[in-house]
C-alpha cells in the first residue's frame, strides 16, 4: 500500500512538473534573455574580485619598476574594472526587465484559466465549503426488535468558497510564477557562481581550496532537511490561511445572523485561533530559515579564517600575493553565497509545487471531464424541452415524485421522492 501512495505520488509530480514546464515554455524568450542577462550578472561579479586583487598587487608594487609602466598597468586594470562594472549593471537592468515581465504573464495566464474554469465549469454550490459526510443505516436484530442504526463512515470538504478561490488566485498563482522565472534563474545565477568561484578557486591555490570546500557537504545535508520541512510546513500554513479566508467571508456574508444570536466574540475568538496557527506554522519556517543561515555564517566565517591563517602563511614564503590572498578569499565568500543560493532556490521552489498543485486543482476541479460533458447534455436538453409559459395563465404548479442533486455533489440527495402542489396566493414553506 505504501509503495503504491509513493508511486501515485511520484505520478502526480511528474504530471505537475510537466504542466510547470509547458507554462514555462509560453514566455521561453523573456525567461531564457532573462537567465543569460542573470549569467551575464553573475559573470561580471566574479570578475570584480579577480580585477581588485590584481589592481591591489600593481598598487603594492609602487614605482620599482618602473612608473610609466606600473601607472599604465593600473589604468588598464581601473578600465577594464569599469568595463566589467556597467556591463554588469546593464546585465542586471535586463535580467530584472525580463524576468518580472514573463513573471507577470504567467500569473496573468493562471489566474484567467482558473477564473474561466470557475464560471464555465463549476456550479453555483460548488462554492459552498460544506462537509459531507456519508451515513450508511443499518439493520439490527435485537431480542426480535428491528431497530435502525446510523453509522458515519466518512467525512470529506466539498466546494470551495469564493474567498479561498480569491487566496489560491492571489497568493498561490504568485507563487508559482515567481518560481518558473525568478527562482529557477537565481538558481542559475548560484550554480553559475559556484562553477567560477570554483575555477578562479583553484587557480589561484589548490591547497586552500580544499579548505574552503569542505563546509559544502555540511550546507547541503543541513538544506535537504530544510527544505523537506519547509514544504511541509508550508503545505499546512497555506491550507489554514485558505481555512481563515473562507471563515471571514462567511461570517461576513452572514453578518445579521451572527449579531443576532450574539456570536460576534465567539466568531472572533475562533478566527484568531486560525491567525494564531497561521503565525505559529510560519514561526516555525522562520526559526527553520533562521538556523540555517546563522549555520551558513558559522561555517563560512570559519572557513574563511583557515583560509586567511593559511594563506598569510602562504604570502609569507612568496606562494602568493596579497592580491591573490584578497581575490581567494572574496571567492570563498561567493561560494559560501552560491552554495545557499541554490539549496534556498530549492526551498522556495518546493512551495512553488506546493503552490502549484493548488492551482491547477483549482482549474481542474472535481471530475471535470465529467462536469463538461453534463453541462454540454443540460444545454442540449434545455434547448430541445424550452417552453414558452404565460405566467399570469398558471392557477398551480404540481410536483410529483422529484428528485434533485447537485452535479458537484451527485452522491448527496437534496429532494428525494418530493410531491406537492403549489397554488396561486397560497405560500409553501419548503
Amino acid at each position: 500500500m505504501a509503495a503504491k501512495d509513493k508511486q501515485s505520488k511520484r505520478a502526480e509530480r511528474k504530471k505537475l512538473e510537466k504542466r510547470l514546464r509547458a507554462e514555462a515554455l509560453i514566455e521561453i524568450k523573456p525567461i531564457a534573455l532573462g537567465s543569460l542577462a542573470m549569467i551575464a550578472s553573475s559573470l561580471s561579479n566574479q570578475a570584480v574580485p579577480r580585477l581588485l586583487g590584481k589592481l591591489l598587487d600593481q598598487k603594492s608594487n609602487g614605482p620599482t619598476s618602473g612608473t610609466c609602466s606600473t601607472s599604465g598597468l593600473s589604468q588598464s586594470t581601473l578600465s577594464s574594472l569599469a568595463l566589467v562594472v556597467l556591463g554588469g549593471g546593464f546585465a542586471s537592468f535586463v535580467r530584472t526587465t525580463m524576468l518580472n515581465r514573463a513573471e507577470d504573464k504567467i500569473t496573468a495566464r493562471l489566474r484567467t484559466t482558473a477564473f474561466t474554469s470557475l464560471l464555465v465549469n463549476r456550479d453555483l454550490e460548488w462554492f459552498h465549503m460544506e462537509t459531507v459526510n456519508e451515513t450508511t443505516a443499518v439493520e439490527v436484530q435485537d431480542k426480535g426488535d428491528s431497530k435502525q442504526e446510523n453509522k458515519t463512515t466518512a467525512s470529506i470538504s466539498t466546494g470551495m468558497t469564493p474567498a479561498a478561490v480569491g487566496e489560491i488566485l492571489n497568493q498561490d498563482a504568485s507563487l508559482v510564477s515567481h518560481s518558473l522565472t525568478t527562482n529557477i534563474a537565481n538558481m542559475i545565477r548560484s550554480a553559475t557562481t559556484i562553477g567560477y568561484s570554483t575555477y578562479h578557486m583553484l587557480r589561484l591555490n589548490p591547497g586552500l581550496f580544499g579548505l574552503s570546500f569542505s563546509v559544502v557537504p555540511l550546507i547541503g545535508s543541513a538544506a535537504m532537511v530544510l527544505r523537506k520541512f519547509i514544504k511541509a510546513v508550508a503545505a499546512r500554513q497555506r491550507e489554514t490561511a485558505t481555512i481563515a479566508a473562507s471563515f471571514a467571508e462567511e461570517r461576513l456574508n452572514h453578518i445579521a445572523m451572527v449579531k443576532m444570536s450574539n456570536r460576534e466574540l465567539d466568531e472572533v475568538e475562533q478566527y484568531a485561533a486560525l491567525q494564531d496557527e497561521c503565525v505559529s506554522l510560519g514561526r516555525m519556517v522562520s526559526l527553520a530559515n533562521g538556523f540555517f543561515m546563522g549555520f551558513i555564517f558559522i561555517a563560512s566565517s570559519g572557513a574563511l579564517f583557515m583560509v586567511f591563517n593559511a594563506g598569510g602563511k602562504a604570502v609569507a614564503k612568496g606562494k602568493m600575493t596579497a592580491g591573490d590572498l584578497t581575490s581567494f578569499a572574496t571567492y570563498t565568500f561567493l561560494l559560501g553565497l552560491g552554495t545557499s543560493g541554490v539549496f534556498k532556490a530549492m526551498s522556495e521552489m518546493a512551495q512553488g509545487m506546493v503552490s502549484a498543485a493548488r492551482v491547477y486543482r483549482l482549474i481542474d476541479g472535481q471530475n471535470d471531464t465529467e462536469q463538461k460533458v453534463d453541462i454540454a447534455e443540460s444545454e442540449k436538453l434545455t434547448k430541445a424541452s424550452e417552453l414558452k409559459v404565460d405566467a399570469a395563465s398558471i392557477d398551480s404548479v404540481s410536483f410529483d415524485h422529484v428528485s434533485f442533486v447537485y452535479k458537484a455533489i451527485p452522491d448527496k440527495q437534496v429532494l428525494k421522492d418530493v410531491s406537492f402542489d403549489l397554488k396561486r396566493g397560497n405560500v409553501v414553506a419548503l
